[in-house]
């Protein structure tokens, strides 16, 4: 078996199917490092140059939202799992946008 019995809760995946979806599990791990690299990156450049940062910093927040709200309407079971990835950049988006 690979990875944390939590991570196959998390994805809501049976056991016997780990190995299945271990390549796009695999894949979606690294498209949100690739997201948070990037809000860090908007977020260290506020100070320095102040509009790349933001827009930087709001596109990825806004893509958060998005993402997480597009899971909550195609998995309801993983109602959590949209909350918590669109909560606090929907929190950062209104702070940039007040």
């Amino acid at each position: 078996m690979w990875g944390p019995p939590s991570g196959i809760n998390l994805f809501l995946v049976a056991p016997e199917d780990v190995q299945t979806v271990r390549l796009w599990t695999f894949n979606l791990g690294f498209y949100n490092m690739v997201w948070g690299v990037g809000a860090i990156t908007g977020a260290l450049l506020l100070g320095s140059s102040g509009a790349a940062g933001r827009a930087l910093l709001l596109f990825t927040c806004l893509g958060h939202v998005f993402l997480g709200l597009l899971l909550l309407v195609t998995e309801r079971r993983l109602w959590a799992n949209g909350v918590a990835e669109a909560a606090l950049p929907l929190v950062i988006v209104i702070l940039l946008l007040v």
